[in-house]
């Protein structure tokens, strides 16, 4: 592929699924190495699986020296490209990691996120642009957040924000957990917001538990009496 890309993909078999990260190699190098000619391959592909990973491919470099551009061409690619959001992978996460490095102001980052069609791909960028949204500025992410549809790329960005707080607002983390519609995830957050809190102030950590269902509230009691070295 790096010598010859042209004929590493015409020794590609078509349709073959064993071959995706074959072609995933060849693409790449392609693109790198005369991206004209990998434009009119990319287009003659019949395959939509096969051409999904080679825009995918091409749009991984593009995003590098101008991700703003590339971000609105992923979510074009994303809305009527037949495949394109099973083969998305992590583009998204690297488009939206690429975009906050080059300064992409957060609001417009994170619309573009959101506005993604609907499935792993807007998931993952929702979910990365909260984690570094929280780091950089944990208000404005909140903000955010509130804003989002009840689903897992919200969740992602609620727990970003509730391992943020937790330490310092712990009571704030322990509410902010309890919006998290994944119950695993839930519940994970959940036990690790109370346990900071019930360091804090056990009383306070025991009333919030007490306001669950009681199905929620047993582990989260044992956690409480860990923290204060109670032993069953």
């Amino acid at each position: 592929a790096k010598q010859d890309p042209a004929a590493a993909a015409a020794a590609l078999p078509a349709g073959n699924p064993a071959l995706k990260r074959a072609l995933d190699a060849v693409t790449t190098a392609w693109a790198q190495k005369d991206r004209p000619a990998f434009e009119i391959w990319a287009a003659s592909l019949t395959d939509p699986g096969e051409r999904a990973i080679a825009r995918r491919a091409a749009l991984a470099l593009d995003a590098v020296t101008d991700p703003r551009q590339t971000a609105h061409e992923t979510a074009a690619w994303l809305a009527r490209e037949p495949g394109a959001k099973e083969s998305a992978g992590e583009l998204p996460v690297s488009i939206a990691q690429q975009w906050w490095k080059a300064k992409g102001p957060p609001p417009e980052v994170a619309a573009w996120a959101g506005s993604l069609p609907e499935g792993p791909a807007r998931n993952n960028a929702v979910a990365e642009v909260g984690r570094l949204w929280v780091e950089q500025d944990e208000l404005s992410a909140s903000a955010w957040a509130n804003t989002l549809e009840l689903g897992k790329g919200r969740d992602q960005v609620v727990r970003a924000i509730v391992g943020e707080i937790s330490q310092d607002t712990p009571g704030d983390a322990f509410a902010w957990a309890g919006t998290i519609q994944q119950e695993g995830l839930r519940g994970e957050m959940l036990a690790d917001s109370v346990r900071k809190w019930a360091k804090q102030d056990a009383a306070a950590a025991q009333a919030a538990v007490a306001t669950l269902p009681e199905g929620q509230q047993g582990n989260l009691l044992e956690e409480i009496g860990k923290a204060q070295g109670v032993k069953k």
